[in-house]
């Protein structure tokens, strides 16, 4: 009982807010070129869909080619469940991950579907997908992020894509 009122007296305290400093730049662009870094090495990234009733879907997607960190591009199947997910939501989150070295990027945004056939008329679309933008049985997707997470170690930095 003793504890119980402890607890009570300490949450009825005054909560003093301990400021938090933004970023410095050094720290922030460091954090940025190792998100680029990473994402460069990984030729994998989990893609984070939400179905209709909320619930969230995550896959592997093999990546195809990226603009920096400003886009990622992958292929799928045009009838998959993930490309029916993205009509109705084109919200999406990413994730590389390096365990070995204790490294990670979270990249949130949005997926534009691109039908194979227009992808091929893209200047932006990577080469490697040519083989693909010939079947109309795919459909590509850009990966365009508004914000990121960069963690290295027990380090993690908010990071502008």
């Amino acid at each position: 009982m003793l504890h119980a009122l402890a607890l009570i007296f300490v949450l009825a305290l005054p909560q003093e807010k301990v400021p938090v400093s933004p970023p410095q730049p050094a720290v922030q662009e460091d954090s940025r070129q190792g998100a680029l870094a990473l994402a460069e090495r990984c030729k994998t990234a989990l893609l984070a869909t939400q179905d209709a009733d909320g619930f969230p879907h995550v896959r592997a997607l093999s990546k195809m080619g990226q603009e920096g960190l400003a886009a990622f591009w992958f292929v799928t199947d045009a009838s998959s469940k993930k490309v029916a997910a993205l009509k109705a939501n084109p919200r999406a989150g990413l994730y590389f991950l390096d365990e070995g070295k204790m490294e990670g990027l979270m990249l949130l945004g949005t997926v534009q579907l691109v039908p194979a056939a227009e992808a091929a008329a893209r200047k932006d679309c990577p080469a490697s997908l040519a083989s693909f933008t010939r079947n109309p049985r795919w459909m590509v997707l850009r990966f365009v992020p508004n914000i990121g997470s960069y963690t290295k170690g027990f380090r993690d930095t908010e990071i502008k894509p």
